[in-house]
């Protein structure tokens, strides 16, 4: 059985960058695995500026800021084409490729496998399926692998970071989006992000509401969408569903690694470790769904982690869970090792699951040590600050949003 320091599985933001990190803190025996032919993740496929930045301090294109990872990670081993079937305890997988099936094992493994789409015919459309429906992958890989793509004019449906992604791809390759439909009252990416496509852009957002029907017999010609109890036509000849993630995290759930229900991932400590010790997880396996940005940061902190423990820095506390209630949807990191080192700013995360206005609090052994008043959206993303918890005296933390 081959051995390694340290086997990374998934070739994404997150991965590649927490392979670079770690060579540069000198661990040198690194296995990069990826099931897809070719290293990059969704970034390869996303034709449009605004990666990369937080990490190299230039806004890079999704194929340019791929190609920087790999030029960084020119030293590493990277293996496509292969599956992980299982992870098995102690940092034991099992793997396929085309030499067929075999194990491995690793003084520690992270999981960097990121997320997947739900399926647009899920969503219940009302039609006959004609030709012209894409996930967002789809559209990514007809313009990675054709250059080009078979509609015009196509309605978005859903107003995540991606959405708007897929928008400026499409500009990019001179096709003319007709408007983006969101079944909230707000759209899910920033503010500034909405403004910037519905202004700048010339985008319609179509918020509150949502697709009733896909016109069309044989091919798309037109959507109808439900908006304040009104029917809406619009011309398209193209609908994208966008969004709806969920962790690609199945490996952890069909193993012994403890996950979380709520976020679907597995549940870690702010040194990034899984309940086996062997294991690590970061970036969008964690939890639907953060910027390639800050996946990439995840990956590169898991590894400052990793590194840190391989030379000798073993973390010995008391694992003290962190308590979330509705309407707060999850929080994460879901432990805090106590004592320990202290949480950075990209962990101790959450997301309302639904509109409320209210105080959020965060109660520290029993008292309350940082509190906000927030009238948040649904699916809102909420920072709590770290930096109030100590962890070396931390027995009981509890996150609460109480509502007005």
């Amino acid at each position: 059985m081959n051995q390694h320091d340290v086997i990374i599985v998934g070739a994404g933001a997150a991965g590649l960058s927490a392979a670079r990190v770690l060579k540069r803190c000198g661990i040198e025996d690194i296995l990069v695995l990826e099931r897809e032919t070719q290293a990059g993740g969704l970034p390869r496929h996303s034709h449009h500026p605004g990666f990369g930045f937080s990490q190299f301090g230039i806004p890079y294109f999704g194929p340019s800021y791929v190609r920087r990872l790999l030029k960084e990670c020119k030293d590493i081993s990277i293996q496509t084409q292969t599956t992980v079937c299982q992870l098995n305890p102690g940092g034991e997988l099992t793997i396929a490729d085309q030499n067929g099936m075999m194990t491995t094992k690793a003084k520690a493994v992270l999981i960097t496998t990121g997320i997947r789409e739900s399926s647009g015919v899920s969503q219940l459309i009302s039609s006959q399926r004609p030709w012209g429906m894409f996930s967002t992958g789809a559209v990514q890989q007809f313009l990675h692998f054709t250059r080009q793509l078979p509609f015009r004019r196509p309605v978005i449906i859903g107003s995540e970071w991606v959405s708007y992604s897929v928008v400026l791809t499409l500009k990019k390759a001179g096709l003319a989006p007709v408007a983006i439909v969101e079944e909230h009252s707000n759209s899910i990416a920033p503010y500034w992000v909405e403004k910037a496509t519905s202004h700048g852009l010339r985008i319609p957002i179509f918020k509150q509401s949502s697709l009733s029907r896909v016109i069309g017999t044989d091919t798309v010609s037109g959507v109808e969408i439900r908006r304040h109890g009104r029917r809406i036509e619009l011309e398209c000849d193209a609908v994208i569903f966008t969004g709806k993630f969920i962790p690609e995290s199945s490996l952890a759930m069909d193993s012994h690694l403890e996950w979380d229900p709520k976020t679907l991932g597995p549940k870690i400590d702010q040194y990034w470790r899984c309940s086996d010790h062997s294991y690590f997880a970061a970036g969008n396996v964690l939890r639907p769904v953060e910027t390639s940005g800050i996946a990439g940061r995840e990956g590169q902190s898991a590894a400052r982690a990793i590194a840190g423990i391989l030379n000798g820095e073993t973390p010995s506390g008391e694992c003290i869970p962190v308590q979330v209630e509705s309407p707060l949807e999850y929080v994460c990191p879901q432990w805090i090792r106590s004592p320990g080192i202290q949480l950075n700013s990209l962990q101790l995360r959450s997301r309302m699951e639904r509109a409320a206005n209210g105080v959020i609090k965060m109660i520290c052994n029993g008292t309350v040590i940082w509190q906000k008043s927030v009238e948040a959206k649904p699916l809102q993303r909420i920072r709590l600050p770290v930096r109030r918890i100590k962890p070396d005296q931390l027995r009981r933390l509890e996150i609460k949003f109480v509502e007005r």
